[in-house]
């Protein structure tokens, strides 16, 4: 899995939420993977791919370059346990959002309530209706008859709508079970 061409150009630049971080996972595998463990391994890698994950305090994008540990022996077996253990190496991008950081995203949802957008293509990420209402100074419009949604328009004219690309600073960041939720500030 790779990353698009947008987060590889901002992966490890100073402002940027991505980074390319050497990583090491201890993988068990049942011994009917053996017949090809490499592929089982790049399997079992694949199961953390976009989900936030404590050890890293992040998300994993994609991951390349997967060898064995040089360290140790490539397949342990301990305390009469059928799984054999692999300790793999590999390079991953890796989402780590911050507080305060700036984000940009294309909304997705437009209520009265708050604006939902998708951060990079693949992180949820609103805008409450207090941020917009206090910092933003927009007022919401309800969609015409037979539309779920409507429109935040400003008293200048600026409109957001689902498909409108807004910037936001993250407020918040919330995950839970490998899900990473983000709830920002309207950047005008």
């Amino acid at each position: 899995m790779q990353p698009d061409q947008g987060i590889k150009q901002m992966t490890n630049s100073e402002v940027s939420p991505f980074f390319s971080q050497s990583l090491v996972y201890l993988i068990s595998l049942p011994p009917s993977a053996l017949a090809d463990p490499k592929g089982a391994i790049i399997s079992s890698l694949h199961t953390n791919v976009l989900k936030y994950d404590p050890r890293v305090s992040g998300v994993l994008i994609s991951f390349k370059d997967i060898s064995f540990a040089k360290d140790k022996c490539v397949g342990t077996i301990m305390n009469e346990q059928a799984w054999i253990n692999f300790k793999v190496e590999c390079t991953g991008t890796i989402f780590v959002p911050k507080v305060g950081q700036s984000l940009t995203g294309t909304v997705n949802k437009c209520t009265s309530g708050h604006i939902g957008l998708l951060a990079y293509g693949f992180f949820n990420a609103s805008i409450p209706e207090s941020s917009l209402r206090g910092n933003g100074n927009m007022g919401f419009s309800e969609g015409g008859e037979g539309e779920e949604e409507g429109e935040w328009k400003s008293e200048d004219g600026e409109v957001i709508k689902v498909g409108s690309n807004v910037n936001l600073v993250i407020k918040k960041i919330h995950h839970l079970e490998g899900v990473v939720s983000i709830e920002g500030e309207l950047v005008r």
